[in-house]
């Protein structure tokens, strides 16, 4: 989507548009439309979230789990664990998880300083945010780096319900 249709269907000005993607986290392809907002991309990754047919993707797991509560729709989430390269499937609604597969899945999450956020968000946290089809290929994968850790899928959605309330909704 472009600068201008975004403005078009907004009703707001070009220049308000420019300056709310130079502030959020934004990219633009080659054509100058917009491709990624906050870590939801039209660009396959690792992370696809299903909404009414509609297929969107994601900087990362958590971010994933965080856009059903964002639009208030129940969505599927595949993600691909990156260690046995099997898929997680993760099923939403706005306010619980309710399902996953394998009913054993992991997700992992980091310790990361701000500054190294402000500076670059997708290598300070989102490329050490997975899920995993086993305990056994989370652990592999949070070893590699001692800021990593491992939770169950449960507390994994819980904490991208908190994050969510925590920057959209206080």
């Amino acid at each position: 989507m472009t600068v201008e249709r975004i403005a078009r269907a907004t009703g707001a000005e070009v220049a308000v548009i420019q300056t709310a993607l130079q502030v959020g986290r934004a990219d633009r392809n080659s054509k100058g439309w917009v491709t990624e907002l906050f870590g939801i991309t039209t660009l396959p990754t690792t992370h696809r979230v299903e909404i009414k047919g509609v297929v969107l993707y994601s900087c990362c797991a958590l971010v994933a789990q965080m856009v059903p509560m964002l639009v208030d729709q129940p969505a599927r989430i595949e993600t691909v664990d990156p260690i046995s390269r099997r898929l997680v499937r993760v099923e939403l609604s706005p306010t619980r998880l309710v399902g996953i597969e394998p009913p054993q899945a992991w997700g992992t999450l980091v310790r990361t300083e701000l500054e190294a956020m402000q500076l670059n968000v997708g290598e300070a946290f989102c490329n050490h945010i997975h899920n995993f089809s086993s305990q056994k290929t989370a652990e592999q994968f949070a070893g590699q780096d001692e800021r990593r850790y491992i939770l169950k899928m449960e507390e994994f959605h819980d904490v991208a319900r908190q994050l969510t309330r925590a920057i959209w909704c206080d």
